[in-house]
Order: C-alpha cells, then sequence, then structure tokens
C-alpha cells in the first residue's frame, strides 16, 4: 500500500541571454525530446513507488551540452529499493561512458553534463548528483540541501582556503570537478548519495539548474518555497524569479509535493 501521491511540475527556459538550453529534466518519464524547444514544461501525478526526478544541466556549447543533457536523461532507469544503489551506480557509469565516447567524436571531450536525481520508493527518498545542479527538501519552513555541489570552489572551501561566503562569488564556482562526460581514464565519476529520507505530506522538493540556484539564495528560495502555490506554479515561479534578477544561464526547476491521497496511475 503507497501512502502517498507525489504531484510533480517542471519548467525548462532558454533565459536572457543563451540561444540554446542546454539544460534538461526527468519527470515521470517524460523529457525534453526536442532540443529545440527552448521553454518546456511537463507535470504528472503518481503515487510513492519508484518515482524517478532529476533535471541535468548540460556543457559543451551550441549543441553538444544539448546532447549530453539528452543523453543523460534518456537512459535513466527506475529500479526497486533494494537495488536503487547497484543501478544508479551502473546508470551513472554507462552514461559518463556515453557521454565521454560521443564527446570525443563530436567535439574533443569538450562535452558533458550534470546530474542531480530524486528517487522516491514507498515512503522514503535518497537523493543523487555529479556537478552543481541542486536537491533540496523544503518541510516545515526548514529548506535543506539534499546534494553535494562538485565544483572547484566547494573543493577550496572544504579545504579551508576560502570562506563559503566568499565562494558564493569565486569564478571557480562553476568548475566542475565530478559531471557526466569525464574521461575514465582520467577521473572516475563518483556521485554524492543523501541519507535516505522518509517522506511526510507537505514535504515539497526542488530540483533545479545552477541558472536558478546562483540567483536566488537559500534563505530565499525557503521563502518561495513555502507559498501555497501548486508544483507547475512555483516551479514556474522560481524560473521567472531568477530571470527577472538577470540569470545569464539556461533556467530549469522542478518540483516535487507530497500529499496524502494515493492514486493508482500516471495522469499527465
Amino acid at each position: 500500500m503507497y501512502k502517498y501521491t507525489l504531484t510533480a511540475g517542471v519548467r525548462s527556459d532558454v533565459g536572457n541571454v543563451r540561444s540554446n538550453n542546454e539544460d534538461n529534466f526527468y519527470i515521470c518519464g517524460k523529457y525534453r525530446t526536442d532540443v529545440n524547444d527552448n521553454n518546456s514544461k511537463a507535470q504528472c501525478r503518481v503515487t510513492d513507488r519508484r518515482a524517478l526526478f532529476s533535471v541535468c544541466d548540460g556543457m559543451g556549447g551550441v549543441e553538444f551540452g544539448e546532447i549530453a543533457s539528452l543523453i543523460a536523461v534518456s537512459n535513466m532507469r527506475n529500479a526497486k529499493k533494494a537495488d536503487f544503489y547497484k543501478i544508479s551506480g551502473e546508470d551513472v557509469q554507462s552514461i559518463n561512458k556515453q557521454v565521454g565516447d560521443i564527446g570525443l567524436e563530436k567535439c574533443s571531450g569538450r562535452m558533458g553534463s550534470t546530474l542531480s536525481n530524486l528517487y522516491i520508493d514507498n515512503g522514503s527518498a535518497i537523493a543523487c548528483n555529479l556537478g552543481d545542479s541542486r536537491t533540496y527538501l523544503f518541510r516545515d519552513n526548514t529548506l535543506m540541501k539534499l546534494s553535494e555541489d562538485h565544483d572547484e570552489a566547494t573543493r577550496l572551501v572544504k579545504m579551508g582556503i576560502i570562506t563559503p561566503e566568499q565562494a558564493l562569488t569565486d569564478n571557480r564556482r562553476h568548475q566542475l570537478t565530478q559531471f557526466l562526460g569525464m574521461l575514465e581514464d582520467e577521473v572516475i565519476p563518483e556521485p554524492y548519495y543523501s541519507d535516505e529520507i522518509f517522506i511526510k505530506e507537505r514535504d515539497r522538493f526542488l530540483i533545479c539548474s545552477d541558472g536558478v540556484s546562483d540567483m536566488i539564495l537559500d534563505n530565499e528560495l525557503a521563502d518561495f518555497l513555502k507559498e501555497s502555490l501548486s508544483a507547475q506554479d512555483m516551479a514556474d515561479k522560481l524560473v521567472d524569479e531568477a530571470l527577472s534578477r538577470g540569470s545569464k544561464d539556461n533556467c530549469t526547476a522542478l518540483i516535487v509535493d507530497v500529499k496524502k491521497k494515493p492514486i493508482l496511475l500516471y495522469e499527465f
């Protein structure tokens, strides 16, 4: 018996500056198949049984970033809870190799994608990520970051060389240390996994690309997420807010709301 309904909405926008949208998403088996569609939305409702949600931010310039993120979302697999770590680890290695091989073929290896996944199954949730696309949980008016940024500035903070405040504006915050598409003879992808979380009614999850998180600080995100908007309306609001603040990147926000009433089928 599955106790919860997950209501999800996503918006992915090309943004103010770029001519192409390198972001992509995965929501209830749907993703952005047309890489020329620069302003995409999707919604769904599912039970809390093997539900997978993701945001991927491609890198590599015109066309190549879109290819990398599309490879990532189109190769995602759901799994039984007991097999999640094994399957997700295998998928990361497989997708990393595909992106790396195509990158070498098309653009001398200058192609990649972040990955930020949220997996929910039968009352529990796990976040998994590579790169700097983020996953948050908003619960009881408190925002918790479930992902870990893989970038040079964060590495320097951990080493005590710069402060977290300095990292917010450090140019190295976009130099990724982990991503899909790394050449296997140089770096092995090592995704970060959050602790397992038992979900509650009224939990709200946010997965977003750095086009959103760079423009809206965590304390501000909490103020937005407490508003009683639908999942889709909240995703729209966060993207619109990031764009209004002058984001120069693609902007993607995916919201997952946890509700008590169960349903039996996908409803798109």
